[in-house]
C-alpha cells in the first residue's frame, strides 16, 4: 500500500524531484481558536498541528493521560472553537490539526489507523485534571456527530471524547532497528510507546477508579450478527476498516468491515458508506462467473459488515511476488514456460471478466493486480473489491484509485478498466515500480526488449494482440501525473563500455539540481525530511550526495564556491546539534557517516572532535547502518587516518559489545533474526573481521567468521529447485531475499570481503553457499532501482565477483537491467526513479547517488565505495 506522505512530497509538478511540502499553512486556510494573550500562550506551527502551550504551567510532565477529541470535517470549525475556548481559560496546553485538509489527510482510507481520527490533543498536568477534563470536554462536545473511532484509545461515554496514556514530549528509542517513539517505565527506562490501532495499558498504569466505575463497555448485544462468525485472521487493514478471513456453519468466508468518518477518499466518502455500495453492487453481479458472491450484510456497533465467498488461490500481487521467476540463474525452461502459460491464461481471462462486467453495467474503478484472484489449481480468476465501481459510462471522477494502473487521460470508468487491464499485463512479465511509466511511457519499449530476452518472441507478440484488443475500447495514452511533461529516456543504453558516461550524466543530474539553500543539498528521499540528522545523513541527505561527487571525480569547478559556502555554514550546525536528542549516531543515519566524509573532505580535526562524541552507551542496536557495528567502522577509520589511540579504544569497545551481543543473542539458535549486510549478522561479522584484520586482534577475526557460519547454519534454507534463501516469511512463505541491505547480495559481498584477506576460508561448503549466494542475485528486475534494497545492489556484488574472480557474466547482466530504470532530460542529465517512482532522487539509498557508488566498482573496481568509510582509511 501506497504511504500517503509520498503523494504530500510529490504534489509539486514543478519539481523532478521529492520536494517538502509547504510547512506553514497558509493564515487564511487555519482554523481559528478563541481569543488569548501571547504573555500567556505559546502559538507555534509544523507541517501538521498547531501547538498552544501555556506560559504558566511549570514542570510539565514528560508523560501520562492524554485527551484526544475527533471531529466530523463539517463540524470542526465549530467544535475547536468551543473546546479552545475552555481550554484557554483553564491554563490547558493542546495541539490542533490546523486545516480542514489536514483533517481529511488524517482520516484518508491510508491514513495511519493509530493516529485517525485525532483532531485536538489536550495534555492534563495530572490524573485529577485528566478526570475533570473528561466530563468537561464531553459535556462541551457531546451535541455534536461523532468523528472518526480513534482506535488506540478508550472512548469515554461513546462520545467525541477518547484518552490513552502515552508522551508528552518527545522521546525515542531504537527497537528492532528502528527509531520508535518511547515513555519511562517507573525505572526512568525508555520503553517503546506503542502506537498500536487498539487501547494499550503500558503494565505500570492501571485506569483511575472512576473511568473503571463510569466507562461502560459496549452491549454484547451490538455484536449479536459478528458474533455468528470466527475469525480466523485478519487479511488486511486500512483506515477504512479490516478484511477478514472468517468462518459460519462450517463454512469459509471474507468479512470486509466499514468505519463510519474513516477512511476518507479524495469524494470525503467514508469506508462505512463505501462497504453499502460495494455491497449493492456484487448483489447485482451475483450471476456473474468471473465476480465473487456475497452472502450477507450487517451492521456491529458502530461498523457495517459484508461477508462474500472466500476465494482459493493469490492475489496477482502474491502471485507475481511468489512465482514470477525473478531469479533467472535458478529457473528452468520448463518453469518459464509454466509461468507464461498462466499469464496468458490470467491476461485471457481478465479480457473476458471485464467485458462480462461492463455489459452488465459494471466497472471497477479500480482495477490492479490485488483486485484479481487467481487459482492455479481451478485455472479461474474472480475479481475483487468493487467498492469504487461506478457505471462503465460514469465520468472517471475517482474518489480511489491505485498510481501506476490510472491514467488522468481516462474519459470514462470503463475506459479507466481497460487502460488498467493493459498496465496488468505488462506488470505481470516486468513487476518493476508502476509509475515508474508515468514519468515516460517510453521506458516500456526497454521492458519489451527485456522481456523478448528473458521470455522470448511469442510473449512479446502476444502482449502486442493484447494492446490490440484493449484499443477496440480505448486509446487511453499514460499521463504524467506528477510532473509537468515526460521525461525521455537515454539515447544510448548503460553497458561496460559507456559506464563512464553514465557516470558523467547521473552526476550532472545532481549537480544541477543541488539546492545550497537546504540544509539537505540533495533531493531525496522523503525520508531525508523526518529530522535535521536526516537532512545530512549519509542514506537520504546531504553527505550521501556529497560523498558520491567526491569519489566519483570531485566537487565540481563550477559550483566550488557555492559548496565551501554552504559546507561551512552546515557544519557549524552539526557541530552545535544535540545527537543524543536525535538518537543519531549511525553510519548511514547520522554523525558516524557524517564524520567519515568530512575526513575526505580533509577536515580531519573536525570530523575526529565529532567522532569523539559519540558515546556507545548512547546507542542503540548493533547493526552496520544505524548501530554499534556502523560506528565501530567509523572509529577504526578514524584511528587508522589519525593514530588516535582514544579512536582506537572506542573501537575495541564498539567490537566487543557486538561480539557480546551475538553470543547473548544467538546461545540458542533464534528464527527470524535479520541475516543481512547492513542491518544484520553478516554487517556484525564484517565489523569484527575487519577490527582483527586492521589491529591484529586475531580474535575478532575468528568471532566474524563464527558469525557467518551461524547465517549460514540458521539464516539459509534451500528450497525444492535448490535456490538458497534468506529466510523470510512476510508473506507466509520463505522466499529468497536478493538486496545489499538485507539479502543475499550483501552476505555474499561479507563473504568475499573475508576471503579476499584469507583464501582458505572458502572451503568447499562455503564455496558453494557464496556461489549459491550470487545465483540468487541473476534477477530479471526488482520494484525499485535503489542501491540498498533494490536493482543496483546486485551490481556491487557483480563487480565485485569480476574484481576477485575474473567473472564478469552477473556485471553484465545486472548492467543491461540498470537501463530498465534509467530517465533522462534528453540532454546531459540522467535521473533515477526513486522510492515508488513517482518522483526521481539523487540520495544513496534509492537514487542517483546509489547508481554512481555500484558504477565506480565497473569504472575503478571500486567495489566498496558504497559504504560511507573515509577513502584513504583503506578499510577495503
Amino acid at each position: 500500500m501506497l504511504d500517503d506522505r509520498y503523494l504530500d512530497y510529490s504534489v509539486n509538478n514543478k519539481e523532478l524531484f521529492y520536494s517538502e511540502p509547504n510547512r506553514i499553512d497558509k493564515p487564511e486556510d487555519r482554523l481559528s481558536i478563541a481569543s488569548f494573550s501571547s504573555d500567556d500562550w505559546i502559538y507555534t506551527i509544523d507541517a501538521d498541528w498547531i501547538y498552544m502551550l501555556n506560559k504558566n504551567e511549570q514542570n510539565s510532565p514528560d508523560q501520562g493521560w492524554k485527551i484526544h477529541i475527533t471531529a466530523v470535517p463539517m463540524e470542526a470549525q465549530e467544535e475547536l472553537y468551543a473546546v479552545s475556548k475552555y481550554l484557554i481559560n483553564n491554563n490547558i496546553s493542546f495541539k490542533f490539526i490546523p486545516t480542514i485538509d489536514k483533517l481529511i489527510d488524517r482520516n484518508s482510507k491510508n491514513a495511519n489507523r493509530a493516529s485517525s481520527g485525532k483532531f485536538i490533543t489536550v495534555y492534563p498536568h495530572d490524573t485529577k485534571i485528566f478526570i475533570k477534563l473528561l466530563d468537561d470536554l464531553h459535556e462541551l462536545t457531546k451535541f455534536y456527530n461523532n468523528g472518526p473511532y480513534i482506535l488506540n484509545d478508550k472512548q469515554w461515554k461513546n462520545g467525541n471524547v477518547f484518552f490513552r496514556y502515552g508522551g508528552f514530549k518527545e522521546m525515542t528509542m531504537i527497537k528492532d532497528g528502528k527509531k520508535v517513539d518511547a515513555i519511562k517505565d517507573p525505572s526512568g527506562k525508555l520503553i517503546p510507546d506503542k502506537r498500536v490501532p487498539y487501547y494499550y495499558l503500558p503494565e505500570f498504569v492501571k485506569e483511575p477508579m472512576k473511568i473503571q466505575e463510569n466507562n461502560k463497555a459496549v452491549p454484547i448485544s451490538e455484536y449479536k450478527e459478528l458474533k455468528k462468525y470466527k475469525i480466523v485472521n485478519a487479511i488486511s487493514f486500512s483506515d477504512a476498516g479490516g478484511v477478514y478471513k472468517a468462518s459460519i456453519n462450517n463454512r469459509t468466508c471474507i468479512l470486509k468491515e466499514g468505519r463510519p468518518e474513516a477512511g476518507l477518499d479524495s469524494k470525503e466518502t467514508d469506508g462505512f458508506y463505501r462497504v453499502l455500495h460495494e455491497y449493492r453492487v456484487l448483489d447485482s453481479l451475483k450471476d456473474n462467473p468471473f465476480v465473487v458472491n456475497v452472502n450477507n450484510y450487517f451492521t456491529a456497533w458502530k461498523h457495517n459488515y459484508l461477508e462474500e465467498n472466500f476465494i482459493k488461490g493469490m492475489n496477482l500481487d502474491d502471485f507475481i511476488a511468489i512465482k514470477f521467476p525473478f531469479n533467472i540463474a535458478k529457473t528452468s525452461k520448463k518453469e518459464l514456460q509454466k509461468y507464461i502459460t498462466n499469464i496468458k491464461f490470467i491476461i485471457s481471462e481478465l479480457l473476458k471478466a471485464i467485458k462480462s462486467i461492463h455489459a452488465e453495467g459494471v466497472a471497477i474503478g479500480d482495477l490492479q493486480p490485488s483486485n484479481v484472484i487467481f487459482s492455479e489449481k481451478e485455472q479461474k480468476i474472480t475479481l475483487i473489491d468493487f467498492e469504487a465501481a461506478q457505471n462503465p459510462n460514469t465520468k472517471y471522477e475517482p474518489g480511489i484509485m491505485t498510481l501506476g494502473f490510472v491514467s488522468n487521460n481516462a474519459d470514462t470508468y470503463g475506459e479507466a478498466d481497460w487502460y488498467a487491464v493493459g498496465k496488468i499485463a505488462l506488470y505481470l512479465l516486468m513487476p518493476i515500480e508502476t509509475a515508474n511509466s508515468s514519468l515516460s511511457p517510453k521506458i516500456e519499449e526497454i521492458y519489451y526488449e527485456r522481456i523478448k530476452t528473458i521470455f522470448g518472441d511469442e510473449i512479446v507478440e502476444f502482449l502486442e494482440n493484447i494492446k490490440l484488443e484493449i484499443s477496440k475500447y480505448t486509446n487511453v495514452d499514460g499521463s504524467p501525473l506528477f510532473i509537468k511533461e515526460f521525461l525521455k529516456i537515454p539515447n544510448e543504453k548503460l553497458s561496460k563500455k559507456t559506464a563512464q558516461a553514465f557516470v558523467n550524466h547521473l552526476r550532472q543530474g545532481i549537480v544541477n539540481n543541488l539546492d545550497f539553500q537546504s540544509k539537505g543539498l540533495i533531493k531525496g528521499d522523503i525520508k531525508q525530511y523526518r529530522d535535521n540528522v536526516s537532512r545530512y545523513a549519509i542514506s537520504y541527505g546531504a553527505f550521501g550526495g556529497i560523498m558520491t561527487l567526491i569519489r566519483s571525480g570531485g566537487i565540481p569547478d563550477e559550483i566550488v564556491n557555492d559548496f565551501d559556502n554552504w559546507l561551512s555554514e552546515n557544519c557549524a550546525i552539526i557541530s552545535s546539534m544535540d545527537f543524543s536528542k536525535e538518537n543519531s549516531y549511525g553510519l548511514f543515519d547520522g554523525l558516524a557517516g557524517i564524520c567519515s566524509v568530512l575526513y575526505d573532505l580533509g577536515e580531519k580535526e573536525k570530523a575526529t572532535s565529532l567522532l569523539k562524541k559519540i558515546s556507545l552507551s548512547n546507542v542503540q542496536g548493533v547493526s552496520i547502518y544505524s548501530g554499534v557495528s556502523g560506528i565501530g567502522m567509523a572509529f577504526l577509520a578514524g584511528y587508522l587516518l589519525t593514530q588516535d589511540n582514544q579512536l582506537l579504544k572506542k573501537c575495541y569497545e564498539a567490537a566487543d559489545i557486538v561480539e557480546k551481543d551475538f553470543l547473548n543473542r544467538t546461545s540458542k539458535p533464534v528464527k527470524n533474526v535479520n541475516a543481512g549486510l547492513l542491518n544484520g549478522l553478516a554487517g556484525e561479522a564484517l565489523f569484527l573481521y575487519k577490527v582483527g584484520q586492521k589491529t591484529g586482534q586475531t580474535k575478532y577475526k575468528s568471532i566474524g567468521i563464527e558469525i557467518i557460519d551461524y547465517v549460514i547454519k540458521y539464516q539459509l534454507k534451500y528450497d525444492e529447485e535448490g535456490s538458497l534463501y534468506i529466510i523470510d516469511t512476510s508473506r507466509k512463505v520463505n522466499r529468497a531475499i536478493p538486496y545489499l541491505n538485507d539479502g543475499a547480495a550483501g552476505v555474499a559481498v561479507v563473504m568475499i570481503s573475508i576471503y579476499q584477506d584469507k583464501k582458505s576460508f572458502l572451503n568447499n561448503k562455503r564455496k558453494k553457499i557464496l556461489q549459491d549466494l550470487i545465483s540468487t542475485t541473476f534477477c530479471i528486475s526488482t520494484v525499485e532501482a535503489g542501491l540498498l534494497e533494490g536493482y543496483a545492489g546486485f551490481l556491487v556484488l557483480g563487480t565485485l565477483v569480476n574484481n576477485i574472480f575474473s567473472s564478469s557474466d552477473l556485471m553484465n547482466y545486472i548492467l543491461d537491467g540498470l537501463n530498465m530504470y534509467l530517465f533522462s532530460n534528453g540532454t546531459s542529465e540522467v535521473y533515477i526513479p526513486g522510492a515508488t517512482g513517482l518522483k526521481c532522487s539523487m540520495d544513496v539509498s534509492t537514487g542517483a547517488s546509489g547508481i554512481i557508488l555500484a558504477l565506480l566498482g565497473v569504472i575503478k573496481k571500486q567495489s566498496y565505495a558504497f559504504l560511507p568509510l573515509p577513502v584513504d582509511a583503506n578499510i577495503f
